[in-house]
């Protein structure tokens, strides 16, 4: 009977030993699946390292704004036709000695490309003739005529606008001037004749300005432009005789305002061109001289 108890309590404590050493196992071994946090906290990622662009050259926040070239500018062309009245006034030993007044029709066209601008014009008109005629013995006699009046012009711009006044562009050019004075035979106010003769006038001018612009409404601006140059070359070609004349620098300033759209537009504009007297060549010179308009332009841009 003994063994039998014995044997029992055996089985029994062997049983219980194994059941310790599963239970050690599993408290001394770590879990495989990883661990979850209830609470996460989110963290930004590591910002990569950045090099600070260089600044050589460039505008710091504390130095004025430079003027820039506008290359923002979309392309843009226009075709325009203006009416001028013009006045001609040539001046000797300080008096008067011719003024040509009259209609002068222009048609032109720019085009605008970033910050450069080209202008070409075609222009021709008739003008009264009022002045002198002079004989080769020096002598003189009043002289009503008509003086006819045709040419070209081509100007090429350079536009920037300053960072302080966005409103502004500053303009610098050169241009180019060529015209004919056709002077026909005519009789003096005594009856005696005059042979006619033609006149070619090709002038270069550089020279600086500055435009403005202010919004109206939506689509509508108002605008202006001003010049000032110097008609700094200038050469004349007289049939009579077949003399070359040298006219001397002078001044030249334009001024024009108005209001333009989306497409058109329309202005008043000013214009003054002088010249010094020129140089006397074989017993001639072309007195000191001055060419005035005053008129409206409009316009289609595109």
């Amino acid at each position: 009977m003994w063994r039998v108890v014995l044997a029992t309590a055996a089985i029994l404590f062997a049983a219980h030993a194994r059941a310790d050493e599963r239970t050690t196992d599993s408290t001394q071994q770590p879990s495989r699946l990883p661990a979850i946090d209830p609470y996460p906290v989110a963290t930004a990622p590591t910002p990569e390292p950045v090099h600070p662009p260089a600044t050589s050259g460039l505008p710091t926040p504390d130095s004025p704004p430079l003027p820039l070239l506008a290359e923002h500018y979309a392309v843009e062309s226009t075709w325009y036709l203006k009416a001028d009245y013009f006045h001609w006034n040539e001046r000797s030993d300080g008096a008067d000695f011719v003024n040509e007044d009259g209609v002068l029709w222009t048609l032109g066209y720019a085009r605008r490309a970033g910050g450069e601008r080209f202008r070409g014009e075609l222009f021709a008109g008739d003008m009264n003739y009022d002045g002198l005629a002079q004989f080769d013995d020096g002598s003189v006699e009043p002289l009503s005529s008509t003086t006819g009046y045709f040419g070209l012009r081509g100007e090429y711009e350079w536009l920037f606008e300053s960072q302080r006044w966005q409103r502004i562009e500053y303009v610098a050019g050169v241009g180019t001037r060529f015209w004919i004075r056709d002077l026909p035979n005519s009789l003096t106010a005594e009856g005696d004749p005059i042979i006619g003769y033609q006149e070619t006038w090709w002038t270069i001018y550089p020279y600086l300005g500055l435009e403005t612009k202010r919004s109206l409404s939506g689509v509508v601006e108002s605008y202006g432009s001003a010049r000032v140059g110097l008609t700094a070359i200038t050469l004349e070609h007289a049939t009579v005789n077949d003399v070359m004349l040298y006219p001397k620098l002078g001044l030249t300033t334009q001024w024009e305002a108005g209001i333009r759209g989306p497409s058109m537009y329309l202005s008043a504009c000013a214009e003054l061109m002088t010249w010094e007297e020129s140089a006397v060549v074989r017993g001639w010179r072309q007195p000191m001289s001055s060419l005035l308009t005053l008129g409206i332009k409009t316009g289609i841009s595109f």
